[in-house]
């Protein structure tokens, strides 16, 4: 992504966020464009975070490394996380990100780390070596989706259906090189088609402006945040004119495939939409708490 786009679309966000992160990718590749768009972030009063898989440190060259966290902390980003886990560590050895750790430690720079894990259960070397030199670890499962597909089934973890309650990522966009806005980091990317709700636009079709305005108004959007896919499915499950359309899988990762599945299919995202206009999305959220304290007292 250009530079001189970043910056258009850095000055539109604070009308609708006060959180600016750069991720990718791998962000600190462009080093250069980077800075310059930290600083404009804070000046416009933005939180700025970056996400970072150390891929492009050298251990041999670390004068690199410290040029670069310290160019990013002098800019004013407020945090940095950093991926690590065992997928990771297969293009980028943990003594990469140790490096990275160490510098941001050393100037005061807030840092975590951020990482899926398998069914067996996070690394125990990663989660021994984090406390030892006490740095938080941010851990989720990994879900069945886009390059984990091609992941044997003994790594994740099924349910029946996935769990309860609103997604607090879907209403957090993300903006591609492409032009392409998704809803939310990661999962929407995977959304068959173009008719998805959680594919907001493309700023080469229209500004970034009115993209996040109508994101804003969208009532399933809010609904899948405020009430979540699990709830969602459940308002038409038992709908006749659904029947052998509605997505069931036999078992889920998470409820990103659930949300997938049904927002995938126009028919599916009209009846949803019909659903909560006759319901409001107040009524749908008292409903649904409703339900969930029937199934606790069963």
């Amino acid at each position: 992504m250009p530079q001189s786009v970043a910056s258009e679309y850095i000055k539109v966000i604070p009308k609708y966020s006060d959180q600016l992160c750069f991720t990718g990718g791998e962000p600190l590749l462009y080093y250069h464009e980077i800075v310059p768009l930290i600083r404009q972030g804070k000046e416009l009063g933005l939180d700025v975070s970056l996400v970072t898989g150390a891929g492009w440190v050298s251990t041999t060259k670390p004068l690199v490394a410290r040029e670069r966290i310290f160019g990013i902390k002098q800019a004013g980003l407020d945090s940095l996380v950093v991926s690590w886990d065992s997928y990771h560590e297969e293009f980028s050895p943990k003594e990469n990100v140790l490096l990275v750790l160490a510098l941001a430690k050393e100037i005061g720079l807030s840092v975590q780390v951020r990482g899926v894990m398998s069914s067996k259960g996070p690394s125990p070397h990663i989660e021994q070596t984090l406390v030892s030199i006490d740095v938080t670890y941010q851990k989720t499962k990994i879900l069945r989706l886009g390059s984990a597909t091609k992941l044997p089934e003994d790594h994740f973890i099924f349910d029946n259906m996935p769990k309860t309650g609103g997604c607090v990522n879907v209403l957090q966009p993300v903006i591609e090189p492409d032009g392409n806005v998704y809803a939310c980091c990661g999962p929407s990317r995977s959304s068959k088609g173009t008719s998805s709700p959680l594919i907001l636009g493309n700023t080469n079709c229209e500004s970034l402006e009115s993209i996040l305005d109508r994101a804003t108004r969208d009532p399933l959007l809010e609904a899948i945040a405020t009430v979540g896919p699990h709830s969602l499915f459940n308002l038409i499950k038992d709908d006749p004119s659904l029947k052998d359309i509605l997505p069931r899988r036999s078992r889920y990762t998470g409820i990103c495939e659930l949300c997938l599945d049904m927002n995938d299919l126009p028919v599916i995202v009209e009846r949803l939409r019909e659903r909560i206009r006759e319901i409001g999305t107040n009524r749908l959220l008292a409903v649904t708490r409703l339900h969930h304290q029937a199934v606790l007292r069963m």
